[in-house]
């Protein structure tokens, strides 16, 4: 089943309106959340490579939503661990994606990845998230741009 996840128009990761943004549009897959992304010269580090901050923000993006998804809350990331086992190239076809792993008190727990069209790992993450309380949640829910088929975080018959 996929399913897509609501976004804004501010986000550096998600914003359709941010003119400097990347504009990724996430989706659920079980209980992963991923997106496709082909990274434009415009963000590179080296010639012909991806900045490692404009990956790292990716994967924060990733495994923020695949806490909201296990938790139903929103959060801030409080730590991220970063492998880079390969260059990311730009102007290639990406995948990233992310899932829970668990949570103790307000942190909540992710691990995320980017691969190539062959599937080849070049990047692996760990978070850690700290989960904002439901009035908090829903001032943030508030401003998010739903598609009629977009999960939501407040929906009782959406697991």
């Amino acid at each position: 089943m996929s399913q897509t996840l609501p976004y804004s128009s501010w986000c550096f990761v998600c914003g359709k309106d941010n003119p400097c943004g990347l504009r990724l549009k996430f989706h659920r897959e079980g209980q992963s959340v991923a997106a496709e992304f082909t990274p434009h010269e415009r963000y590179n580090g080296f010639p012909g490579m991806t900045h490692g901050g404009i990956v790292t923000a990716l994967l924060d993006e990733a495994m923020g939503w695949a806490t909201a998804f296990d938790s139903r809350r929103f959060s801030h990331t409080a730590e991220l661990k970063i492998r880079f086992r390969r260059p990311t190239p730009a102007g290639a076809a990406l995948r990233v994606e992310a899932r829970a792993t668990g949570s103790r008190g307000r942190l909540a727990f992710a691990v995320g990845e980017i691969r190539d069209s062959a599937g080849e790992v070049l990047v692996e993450a760990e978070g850690k998230f700290m989960l904002l309380g439901e009035k908090e949640t829903r001032q943030v829910d508030d401003m998010l741009i739903y598609d009629p088929d977009s999960w939501r975080i407040f929906d009782p018959d959406q697991a």
